[in-house]
């Protein structure tokens, strides 16, 4: 296999950054969509309405993507160099949700910074 070039090199970096970066906002946003609603479900103490839940799930998906964004790139090119990218994404993915449902350390941030979000948007 011959070596690349230097812009050849430089652009297969790029092309590859902007997948993790793509991947891991998707995926982000969905293992937070998750969380989000599993702490809405969990914090209603009251009758749930279909627009609470929806906001907890909005919310997660929010967190969630800005989360995946900006770590799994880290990840894919500092931690997980040998790791299939795949494998790598699904287990972080599953991890993070699996942690959550447990009652972790996430749901209780994710609580106190949903009750925040749910006031600052009632405000408007």
């Amino acid at each position: 296999m011959a070596a690349l070039s230097g812009m050849a090199r430089r652009s297969r970096i790029v092309i590859v950054s902007l997948g993790l970066l793509a991947s891991g906002g998707v995926v982000g946003g969905f293992a937070g969509a998750i969380i989000g609603f599993v702490v809405a479900v969990a914090m209603n103490h009251e009758p749930t309405t279909r627009l609470d839940v929806t906001l907890g799930a909005e919310f997660g998906l929010q967190v969630g993507a800005i989360y995946g964004m900006a770590l799994f790139p880290l990840a894919g090119w500092l931690l997980m160099r040998r790791v299939p990218l795949g494998r790598a994404l699904l287990g972080t993915a599953v991890g993070t949700v699996g942690e959550a449902w447990l009652g972790g350390s996430s749901t209780s941030a994710a609580t106190v910074s949903y009750e925040y979000w749910l006031r600052a948007s009632s405000v408007f």
